[in-house]
């Protein structure tokens, strides 16, 4: 017999291991979390102005991410003068929560910089008069430094990639912090079940499609639906 072809066996490690991670994806999908005003608020975006944009998404990843954190969280301690998320409390701005989520490790590095382009893109447009528009600098800078997810759906869809020029920097930055957004719901919800058993915050998303929680799947699949119509919407 060919020992290349005799399939390996697990061990008895690798065996509990993998059970766990099974056990934490049961767990998530026993939640039954949804979100379904995420396609439908990032659809409506379109007719907001420029400055509102960026002020009404952060707004809503902020009313977001306090639901999911405190779920999280112990609820004894989040009580009377321990409710963290309060006025003047630890977690009452979204730059606070974004900061200790990620210091939790319940958001990737990469979700944690591109949601902080969108955190400093509101504060461009809500506390300057002079923000000017989103081809102005530093405001193109930092969306050009999100995930250019736009750029990897339009290709997937046999697009040209001619098309995409004749997309706004307000379209590009749209598509971004609305694929952010899915990341960060997503992670809110996976990372801190996978942390509390053990096997890390990335196991909550599964080995690859077939094992990704509902939650995981269902998001993305919105996510990319929303940004190819967002951006057959806007071709000029």
């Amino acid at each position: 017999m060919d020992e290349s072809k005799v399939k390996r066996q697990p061990s008895p490690g690798e065996i509990l291991w993998n059970t766990v991670k099974a056990q934490v994806r049961d767990e998530i999908n026993a939640k039954k979390i949804s979100f379904p005003d995420y396609k439908d608020f990032f659809l409506s975006l379109e007719s907001e102005s420029d400055r509102a944009l960026p002020i009404v998404i952060l707004s809503y990843i902020d009313e977001k991410m306090k639901e999911l954190m405190g779920a999280a969280l112990n609820p004894e301690f989040l009580k009377g003068d321990n409710d963290v998320f309060k006025a003047f409390a630890a977690l009452n701005t979204v730059h606070s929560k974004l900061n200790m989520a990620a210091a939790l490790f319940w958001l990737r590095k990469k979700t944690y910089e591109d949601l902080d382009m969108i955190r400093r893109i509101r504060n461009k447009f809500g506390h300057s008069t002079t923000a000017g528009c989103y081809d102005s600098e530093p405001i193109r800078q930092r969306i050009n430094c999100m995930m250019p997810i736009e750029e990897i759906l339009w290709k997937h869809e046999g697009r040209l990639e001619s098309d995409l020029k004749r997309v706004s920097t307000r379209t590009v930055f749209h598509c971004r912090a609305a694929m952010t957004t899915a990341n960060v719901l997503i992670e809110l919800v996976c990372a801190p079940v996978g942390i509390q058993r053990g096997v890390g915050p990335l196991a909550g998303l599964g080995d690859g499609w077939d094992t990704a929680p509902e939650i995981v799947k269902v998001l993305n699949e919105e996510a990319a639906t929303l940004i190819i119509q967002l951006l057959k919407n806007n071709i000029t």
